[in-house]
């Protein structure tokens, strides 16, 4: 009976990996690519990787963030925020190191949430016990449509080059939060 049920797993998983190679070997892109970027920020390499869904004609608030609730910031994997060096984000000290990004998303306020769990890199359920820290930010409404969700590194410090803000931008919002890195 263990057996078969193995089986079963298998070959269900098989065919799952055979359909989305399918798909990707017909020429079909993918709704929500993946983006990897990476900025300095002072002497600190900032790498930011996450999945850039679109509006596709839907309403950000009504159909795509869950307003109130646990986002993972983007789409499919969950959003992986990494620092070469210690940095402060959001006036909170943060070690270097590799981090998953939540937000908890409002019209009136959003809650940004760094994570320490990276090995567990699904949407699926978050160990709130992994969380290194949490704070809250307003956002800004825009006058340009962002049709794909973004993630920027932006308004950087003229002098020094060791301050900046990580925006997340999509729709008619704009959420940012500072970046300060020790040289």
């Amino acid at each position: 009976m263990k057996m078969k049920r193995t089986l079963t797993t298998l070959a269900a998983v098989c065919l799952m990996v055979f359909a989305q190679t399918s798909a990707v070997a017909q020429g079909g892109p993918a709704p929500s690519p993946l983006q990897k970027m990476s900025q300095m920020v002072g002497l600190t390499e900032v790498n930011i990787e996450y999945s850039r869904p679109s509006l596709a004609g839907r309403d950000m608030y009504e159909k795509l963030t869950p307003v109130g609730e646990r986002w993972r910031t983007g789409a499919n994997l969950r959003t992986v925020l990494t620092f070469s060096k210690d940095v402060m984000l959001g006036g909170n000290e943060v070690k270097a190191g590799a981090y998953n990004l939540f937000t908890i998303p409002g019209k009136k306020e959003w809650t940004i949430i760094l994570n320490n769990n990276t090995k567990e890199t699904n949407a699926g359920k978050v160990n709130d016990d992994n969380n290194i820290l949490s704070f809250k930010v307003t956002p800004t409404t825009t006058n340009d449509k962002v049709e794909t969700f973004t993630i920027n590194i932006t308004d950087f410090d003229k002098k020094a080059m060791d301050n900046a803000n990580i925006e997340l931008a999509w729709e008619n919002t704009s959420v940012k939060f500072p970046i300060k890195v020790k040289n």
